[in-house]
């Protein structure tokens, strides 16, 4: 039994040493790069939108993981960086967005290709147009979301779930 023990803690020191090399690799890898997670919405307009007041929401941004190849290959200018607001008085009310902006444009309108094909695989996905230099929502009982590519920069927005507020999310973010 005692052997077991010492294996669970040393299986954990090896998830957090693990962990943190990680996070200290793509750092490293990102290295005077200053400009990632750069696409806040202001709180107060974030609050406005949710309809709720400023000091009601928590807000978090953080770097996605990126792969050790996606790393290697500079697949990214910055770190993709996933955005959430949240209302603490009404859990239902949030924002939640991730921003990749990749090194070529056409890197990133592969993906956007790649993601649009994959939904119409599970889901109904609709083309929208006026928003970036191209976009579409998928709408279905599972997924509510809207995609738009403006260059090397892609968004995409998991809530809320109306098409009109997610458009106007992203209009945002585009026009910054």
């Amino acid at each position: 039994m005692k052997n077991k023990k010492h294996t669970g803690i040393g299986i954990i020191l090896l998830l957090l040493l693990s962990s943190w090399f990680q996070s200290s690799q793509m750092s490293i890898a990102f290295a005077g790069k200053d400009n990632s997670c750069s696409h806040e919405i202001p709180l107060d307009q974030a609050a406005a939108i949710l309809g709720v007041a400023a000091g009601d929401l928590n807000h978090r941004s953080y770097e996605q993981p990126v792969s050790p190849e996606n790393q290697k290959n500079k697949t990214y200018k910055f770190p993709p960086c996933i955005y959430r607001y949240r209302s603490k008085s009404d859990f239902l009310k949030s924002i939640n967005y991730t921003v990749y902006d990749y090194n070529s444009s056409q890197k990133a309108r592969s993906v956007f290709n790649t993601m649009r094909s994959n939904f119409e695989t599970v889901a109904k996905v609709e083309a929208v147009s006026g928003l970036g230099d191209q976009a579409f929502w998928v709408n279905d009982d599972r997924f509510h979301r809207l995609v738009t590519i403006r260059g090397t920069v892609m968004i995409d927005v998991v809530s809320p779930k109306t098409p009109e507020v997610q458009k106007r999310i992203a209009r945002f973010l585009l026009d910054r």
